[in-house]
């Protein structure tokens, strides 16, 4: 599962940055103002404190200068940001509010890119709260802080733990979109990867089944992960023996990532592919075949 644990440790970082730059499409879709009253003041969104045009100002300002630092790779800086914008949001709105919530997850983000982990569960986990206070439980954004406690979870090892976030996760999202709508997909792939790193393969084969099905339905060219599910579902069997069923997936597989080529970064997916599938090829007495493949692909 080494190279499982690799290829996820990269996506963990990818995943990141693709949060902070939903966070940052925040910014300018909330400036929602609904009465002016007869000295100056407007009413916030809730409704709950007069609204301070300065304070408001003051709070976007900070946040659009610590996405613009996460962009550049700063997370120090864009921490520190951050922390200025809760505390100004918390004084423009309450500390109850869906502006305070999105800042507290762009926070927690910014810890994660600096691998401080216990402050950004900490964080999470305060999102986590005031989201159930704000939100219905079948609001997708309920995954939000529930995504970065999975990510610490299994970043830190703990993967029973991770696999309770990721279930959590996968319950909001079939009552959100259905049980076969495909964007399930990426909600099946955590669930998975924690029962890999668990060594529950018959239940990381049964969720890999789930995931291609759905992946079938999807014209969106997810041709790579129809390609790593493929390969990872291989890995599973082959971990229980089941050599006969990995050995054409990992085919499948193999030919389905070398056409659309790497993603972004290092292609992780096909090296760790071709590194099981050359086990595999060992463990059935044909060492020729392992290294005629290692040598087409560059691996040794």
């Amino acid at each position: 599962m080494e190279g499982r644990r690799e290829q996820k440790a990269t996506r963990f970082g990818m995943r990141t940055k693709t949060k902070c730059l939903i966070y940052a499409g925040f910014v300018a879709a909330f400036l929602i103002i609904d009465a002016v009253n007869p000295d100056g003041w407007v009413r916030g969104v809730a409704g709950c404190r007069p609204y301070d045009a300065q304070l408001e100002v003051a709070w976007r300002k900070d946040r659009r200068d610590a996405f613009s630092l996460m962009d550049h790779k700063r997370y120090g800086e864009a921490e520190d940001k951050f922390r200025s914008a809760l505390r100004l949001a918390e004084e423009q709105y309450g500390p109850e509010h869906d502006q305070v919530i999105k800042t507290i997850n762009a926070l927690a983000t910014a810890c994660v890119m600096q691998e401080k982990l216990p402050e950004a569960e900490a964080l999470c986990k305060r999102s986590l709260r005031l989201s159930k206070k704000l939100y219905k439980g079948d609001d997708p954004r309920l995954c939000v802080p529930l995504l970065g406690l999975y990510e610490i979870a299994y970043e830190s090892g703990h993967y029973a733990i991770a696999e309770d976030y990721a279930k959590q996760k996968l319950d909001i999202a079939e009552a959100a979109f259905g049980k076969t709508d495909p964007r399930l997909v990426e909600y099946l792939d955590d669930l998975s990867s924690c029962y890999g790193q668990q060594r529950l393969f018959d239940k990381a084969i049964a969720v890999c089944e789930r995931m291609l099905k759905l992946l079938r339905q999807r014209p969106d060219g997810s041709d790579r992960l129809l390609g790593v599910t493929l390969s990872r579902l291989a890995f599973f069997y082959q971990s229980l023996g089941k050599y006969g069923d990995a050995e054409p997936l990992y085919l499948r597989s193999l030919e389905i990532l070398k056409r659309v080529g790497p993603g972004e970064g290092d292609d992780i997916e096909l090296s760790a592919t071709v590194r099981n599938y050359s086990q595999l090829l060992r463990a059935t007495n044909r060492p020729a075949e392992a290294k005629k493949l290692e040598a087409q692909y560059g691996h040794h």
